[in-house]
């Protein structure tokens, strides 16, 4: 007999099929009812359970990553000089194309929250690259203009 190429859990009664980021599965009796409401998914065992908030706090720590970088780009805005705006504009691309799969495969409600983070969080590194490489600029060519006047 050949081997299905999907796992037969897909199959049982607690899979989901998402519409408008609603389980088709509206009853989860015996359920954690704040993962059921929030994230869509219906956990029945203590298994269930652990691989949830193992996978909430992997995220967190992963989304709090950026931050102290962001946080330090501000005070110190030369930290961005070794930053490629190429680097920063695929790394977008990249993490927009991934939001953009999650909205057209309807992935559980953490997926798409994770996806529009990641865009978001690029979004600010990007305009502190513009912001800051602009504001260098300025203040060079002024710098320059002022210098110019004196060399008469």
């Amino acid at each position: 007999m050949p081997v299905p190429l999907y796992p037969m859990y897909l199959e049982t009664p607690y899979s989901f099929k998402y519409t408008n980021l609603t389980p088709a599965i509206t009853n989860c009796t015996g359920g954690v009812v704040w993962i059921h409401k929030v994230l869509g998914e219906c956990v029945l065992t203590n298994r269930q359970y652990a691989s949830v908030i193992c996978g909430l706090v992997s995220l967190l720590i992963w989304m709090t990553v950026g931050f102290p970088q962001i946080y330090k780009n501000c005070r110190n805005p030369a930290g961005l000089e070794g930053l490629s705006l190429l680097f920063v504009i695929q790394w977008l691309l990249g993490d927009s194309t991934n939001l953009i799969g999650c909205i057209l495969t309807e992935q559980l409600p953490v997926q798409t929250y994770t996806a529009v983070y990641y865009v978001s969080a690029d979004l600010v590194l990007l305009s502190q690259i513009i912001y800051f490489k602009t504001k260098k600029h300025l203040s060079e060519k002024g710098a320059r203009s002022s210098a110019e006047q004196f060399t008469w």
